[in-house]
């Protein structure tokens, strides 16, 4: 797991992962995205920049805190080309990840013979007062 902090006056993001998901379906095309599994012949997408979700300040002041899941579909560029909250926290939590992990680029995930492949792939972002 990759940690990332910030200070937000008494707020802090805690922590972005990624996690593994299903198989690809045997015979897809290979521009449609298939779903990141490690260890399955596709490596993983690597964050190349990362913007950080801005912590909603009314959920601050009410003290709201939680983890947001988010399936990110990045294409052969390293686009984030989907986002989508898949387990939510708080509306205003959920929108500041996914405002967040739609403006993230990647080197793409490759196949076993090193072509760019589209891959769905969750992101887990904690949102944390200190």
């Amino acid at each position: 797991m990759k940690r990332i902090g910030f200070g937000l006056g008494i707020a802090a993001l805690a922590a972005v992962c990624v996690a593994v998901a299903l198989p690809a379906l045997a015979g897809e095309s290979s521009a449609a995205p298939v779903r990141y599994e490690k260890d399955k012949g596709i490596s993983e997408p690597v964050v190349v920049n990362k913007v950080t979700p801005a912590y909603p300040e009314e959920a601050k002041k009410e003290r709201v805190q939680g983890t947001v899941i988010v399936d990110a579909t990045v294409d052969v560029e390293g686009r984030v080309v989907e986002a989508k909250v898949s387990k939510g926290a708080d509306p205003r939590l959920d929108k500041a990840a996914l405002d967040a992990v739609r403006k993230w680029t990647y080197k793409p995930a490759r196949d076993a013979k090193g072509k760019p492949v589209a891959v769905i792939f969750t992101v887990t972002i904690r949102f944390a007062l200190q």
